[in-house]
């Protein structure tokens, strides 16, 4: 989702523990206003967004950018910073479709599909044997994955510091 922020409602309970409010969000072409949970809150005022604000709020991860102010609201403030960007209102539909390019390395796709914990296992540190049916599997798969475009393979090049440390069995496997 992409627009500027036209109206933030923030509603406080008396106690204070649960919040909710209202973002009314426009693009050139329409306005919309959405629900906010207390999480939203919270992202909205990490972010500073305020009135006049362009944003950018990605759906399935919930994470909010600030983009720029908007030019029709440069005026509200005498002072602003350098870091200050002045954008357009953005047009066309205020949700859109966004490809996002993730970089991960083979070995981290062996790892998550040799674990039962998946995507957790690369931050155990644990990765041990992985067994060369899943790498078969891999393989296929990222074949498939280049052939049909979603997927590039970049080739790198492989340091190993203290290679004067192994002995001639782990050197010979490399």
């Amino acid at each position: 989702m992409e627009g500027e922020v036209v109206e933030m409602q923030i509603d406080r309970s008396v106690t204070g523990s649960a919040k909710q409010g209202k973002l009314t969000i426009k693009t050139t072409d329409m306005e919309a206003v959405y629900d906010m949970g207390s999480k939203m809150i919270d992202a909205m005022t990490k972010e500073r967004v305020m009135a006049g604000d362009i944003i950018s709020i990605d759906k399935s991860s919930g994470k909010i950018t600030k983009l720029g102010r908007s030019y029709a609201r440069s005026r509200d403030y005498d002072a602003m910073g350098v870091d200050t960007k002045f954008l357009q209102c953005p047009d066309g539909e205020i949700q859109k479709r966004k490809e996002v390019v993730h970089t991960v390395t083979l070995h981290e796709i062996d790892v998550i599909n040799s674990r039962t914990q998946g995507f957790l296992a690369l931050f155990s540190g644990d990765t041990g044997e992985i067994r060369s049916e899943i790498r078969d599997q891999i393989n296929t798969k990222v074949g498939e994955w280049k052939e049909e475009g979603k997927a590039e393979i970049v080739p790198g090049v492989l340091f190993i510091d203290e290679v004067h440390m192994l002995d001639i069995e782990c050197f010979s496997y490399i």
